[in-house]
């Protein structure tokens, strides 16, 4: 699939819903049957519980926040995650010398990610981080030198982690996890074929995504891991049990994992996070 910088068809709308429709029986269906389950579970028309409207027609289909912007947590959280988990790839890209695939992963203003997330962000009086994305952008663009870049890197996850920090419901924490988890395995599924990658940029999407989603757990405050009891580790390990499906983010030597081990920690994440009480 081919990718603009200012309008990338994201297909993550078709599947913010999966958690909080299928529940635990779409965990386990996962954990039976992998990949095939889990994609079968992804709904492809109408809302998710939490209001946002999915896109329509499947593959290739845009979809947004409609209305005042109005959404439960979980999706707004995931959103956030989104936007991080581009920027996270596009700087460590960045950091290895690969700036031409790093421009490709960073976030404008008017990039269709942000521009579903403003609504969200002004129905909760959030502050906006419109600028602080546009001078990581030019930053990266323009060739930077890399301890500039990630000054402007840093100030955009501060803004980010601003704009979610009165979302402090460790269940709709939890649940963005889990949905970054598995946006990872689409990607995964569409940039990873039979051992080949094929679409590059979906894989180190889902880095960026896996990534993004150790970042929400690892700012979880002592109280909340504390509630969490051994859940916070089983979640830790299935997020880390991951790293080895990425050996390297631009020239891999060999995969041998597929998008059915990133489903099935999915799985595994969700079923941890619903036995916190």
């Amino acid at each position: 699939m081919t990718k603009t910088s200012t309008g990338r068809t994201l297909k993550l709308w078709t599947r913010l819903g999966t958690a909080s429709v299928a529940g635990l029986t779409a965990a386990s269906m996962t954990l039976a049957a992998g990949a095939g389950a889990a994609s079968q579970l992804s709904l492809k028309t109408g809302k998710t519980a939490a209001g946002f409207q999915l896109a329509q027609g499947g593959e290739g289909g845009e979809g947004g926040e409609q209305g005042t912007g109005g959404s439960g947590d979980a999706d707004f959280l995931t959103l956030l995650g989104l936007v991080e988990g581009h920027l996270r790839a596009g700087m460590e890209l960045y950091r290895q010398g690969a700036a031409d695939m790093a421009k490709t992963h960073m976030k404008h203003p008017s990039d269709e990610l942000y521009v579903d997330l403003e609504p969200a962000l002004v129905s909760r009086k959030r502050e906006g981080f419109a600028p602080s994305l546009e001078r990581l952008a030019h930053a990266i663009e323009t060739g930077r030198p890399v301890d500039e870049a990630q000054k402007a890197f840093d100030a955009a996850l501060a803004d980010i982690d601003r704009a979610r920090a009165a979302s402090t419901e460790l269940g709709d924490r939890l649940k963005s996890i889990t949905n970054l988890v598995r946006k990872a395995a689409d990607e995964y599924g569409e940039g990873v074929k039979d051992g080949k990658i094929i679409e590059l940029h979906e894989y180190q999407d889902a880095w960026g995504f896996t990534q993004a989603a150790k970042a929400q757990l690892a700012s979880l405050s002592s109280e909340d891991r504390t509630r969490m009891g051994k859940s916070f580790d089983e979640i830790a390990r299935e997020l880390d049990s991951l790293d080895s499906a990425w050996p390297a983010l631009i020239a891999p030597k060999s995969i041998t994992a597929d998008a059915s081990v990133i489903y099935g920690a999915a799985a595994r994440i969700e079923i941890a996070a619903l036995a916190v009480k």
